[in-house]
């Protein structure tokens, strides 16, 4: 089993530093540009991973942000961790007065929410599988329904802090919106 060594603990922290100073950054230039800082803080992931550091810099990417080994168990460990207690947090914030008054609006859009996504994505999987990817050994159905599975999962994290963003979680709208999420991603996850 891999240990943490004092070199490992500091690309740890600079890691975790330059992720979140480049989350703040971009979070700030999308609150000036009206937008919700989340839309910055995506975007500071997709430059920092491999979609953008990754490809002009593969060998900086590798280093800051490993994908195995113990500097890499430690990121993920931090990441979940975050996550965790990120959602405990906005779970701790849900009006439930708010939730069970508007229950059946969110059930309502959480069903439209799973049924809508997944039919679209499954259609489009079938009618054009190679425009999406889909290797010629790879089975269509299961093809069709991965797609589909994941078009109908929601990114509830993702969701709660545009709302808190927004200042909209507390409100009427931002609770239907959670508890479809959590409907959506409950039934999603199911499958």
């Amino acid at each position: 089993m891999d240990i943490l060594t004092s070199h490992h603990v500091t690309l740890v922290f600079l890691s975790v530093g330059i992720l979140l100073g480049t989350a703040r950054i971009l979070g700030e230039v999308a609150q000036r540009l009206r937008q919700p800082a989340v839309v910055g803080e995506l975007v500071a992931g997709a430059l920092l991973g491999p979609t953008v550091l990754g490809s002009v810099a593969p060998q900086l990417c590798a280093s800051l942000f490993p994908a195995q080994g113990p500097v890499a168990i430690a990121l993920d460990t931090l990441a979940t961790l975050s996550i965790v207690l990120f959602m405990l947090v906005a779970g701790m914030e849900v009006d439930l007065s708010t939730v069970w008054r508007l229950g059946r609006t969110g059930f309502k859009v959480g069903v439209a929410s799973v049924l809508i996504p997944f039919a679209v994505g499954f259609a489009v999987a079938r009618l054009l599988p190679r425009a999406l990817g889909r290797q010629t050994d790879a089975d269509p159905l299961v093809f069709a329904l991965f797609l589909a599975t994941a078009l109908a999962i929601t990114a509830l994290p993702v969701i709660a802090k545009t709302l808190m963003d927004m200042d909209l979680y507390r409100s009427d709208l931002g609770m239907v919106v959670v508890s479809a999420a959590i409907f959506n991603d409950l039934v999603g996850w199911r499958w």
